[in-house]
């Protein structure tokens, strides 16, 4: 006598506890496959975590790159005022050394000119 469940390949166990004994298999292998979707569930949301915040980490080395280029720029804006206010410090220091050179030789060639009169 074929059963519908010998047609499609299956055997009837022979008794209830067969039956009760692969019942508790399945059982078994459902809770592990919980068991095994809880620890994906909990690798993904950890995952998400660190995506979020290697984002934030992005994020903040962006803005550090933005300062730094900011520093080098004003770095840069500094050293070029430095520079012109030390040429300008020289041209003042030859200024004022050609004027004095002019008036102390005005001055000791006045003195010649009188002790020669």
């Amino acid at each position: 006598m074929n059963t519908e469940f010998e047609i499609q390949g299956y055997e009837m166990p022979p008794n209830s506890t067969a039956l009760e004994q692969q019942m508790a298999e399945v059982r078994i292998s459902v809770g592990k496959m919980a068991d095994a979707l809880t620890k994906l569930a909990i690798l993904e949301e950890r995952h998400q975590a660190t995506i979020a915040r290697v984002a934030k980490m992005e994020d903040r080395i962006i803005d550090v790159a933005k300062k730094s280029n900011d520093m080098e720029l004003a770095q840069v804006r500094h050293f070029a005022t430095l520079d012109g206010i030390t040429s300008t410090i020289r041209v003042l220091w030859v200024v004022v050394g050609t004027t004095s050179i002019t008036f102390i030789g005005k001055f000791v060639m006045s003195f010649l000119h009188v002790g020669a009169i």
